[in-house]
């Protein structure tokens, strides 16, 4: 018995889709912060919104510190976030969401200024 090329890629596409399993909208396992993007988060600051899985990161909590005056992101030259200018973090972990650079010379993708920040409750 010959298959058509129809036939065979029906089979082919019909094997990806069984063994393609769930996919999760949020892995904590990952530190997708795929939940900033779904619950439209803005910036306390400016309203801007505070983007997604591109434009943040999960913060080392040891690199966080807790101060009289807010935040303390020793990754980031020691930026002091405010707490007013602090969210709570539905994962329980710290985010910092930035404006993304793109240099159109070499094509190299950096993080800048700071959108949105998301801090375990009770951290402050």
């Amino acid at each position: 018995m010959k298959l058509t090329r129809l036939e065979i890629g029906s089979a082919v596409v019909t094997l990806l889709l069984i063994g393609a399993g769930p996919v999760r909208a949020h892995d904590p396992d990952t530190g997708r912060p795929n939940w900033i993007t779904e619950g439209a988060y803005a910036s306390p600051q400016t309203g801007e919104h505070c983007c997604g899985a591109n434009d943040c990161e999960r913060l080392d909590p040891t690199l966080v510190q807790a101060t009289p005056r807010g935040f303390v992101l020793h990754a980031y030259k020691d930026e002091l976030v405010p707490y007013a200018e602090a969210t709570p973090s539905e994962d329980g972990k710290f985010w910092r969401c930035h404006k993304t650079i793109y240099n159109h010379i070499d094509g190299s993708v950096t993080g800048g200024e700071r959108r949105c920040f998301f801090a375990p409750v009770g951290t402050e």
